[in-house]
């Protein structure tokens, strides 16, 4: 089976009316529940709340089901982290959701104690990617309060955990405790 490139897909377009193109879409949508919080992220940007809210719950899932124990699946959180990214249309919403995944595991650990290490090195990589990000968008001040919760709530965790994100914080916010 031969590889489908960038240039093909663009032919296949370029030969359907404008009626064909929108029968298209309009299957995608149907078909791809990404697709659909892709389209609604750009024709409802005010309420991009919805779409990053049902991505939380995937990781809320992951920590605290309504019913027994979380799985604690690190493929499944890092695939709706991912999959937000692909379907958003700024930085603010992926920093809200790298901060909820960080958030929620320090709250795991409050209720259940320790976590697997690599479960504690994921959510330092999370809280890093969100400190580059509110760096490159230069929204340091408006969002330090949030970031330095997270460093409160980590603060008696193990593996280093908390020495890390308070590191981290500070040499992105640069602030003097």
């Amino acid at each position: 089976m031969p590889e489908i490139g960038i240039k093909d897909i663009r032919r296949y377009l370029n030969q359907q009316t404008k009626e064909a193109l929108a029968e298209e879409i309009v299957s995608l949508v149907k078909t791809f529940p990404d697709v659909k919080d892709y389209y609604h992220t750009r024709l409802f940007p005010a309420e991009h709340a919805e779409v990053l809210s049902k991505y939380k719950k995937i990781i809320q899932y992951e920590f605290f089901p309504p019913r027994g124990f979380g799985k604690l699946q690190l493929s499944t959180i890092r695939k709706a982290i991912s999959a937000y990214k692909k379907v958003s249309s700024g930085a603010e919403g992926t920093i809200e959701l790298l901060l909820y995944f960080v958030g929620q595991g320090a709250k795991f650990i409050d209720e259940y104690g320790d976590i697997k290490e690599s479960f504690y090195d994921s959510m330092e990589s999370a809280y890093q990617e969100a400190c580059q990000l509110v760096i490159s968008t230069g929204g340091e001040e408006a969002w330090e309060d949030r970031f330095e919760e997270v460093v409160k709530r980590t603060n008696d965790t193990g593996y280093g955990f908390g020495d890390s994100i308070r590191e981290m914080f500070h040499n992105s916010f640069r602030k003097k405790e």
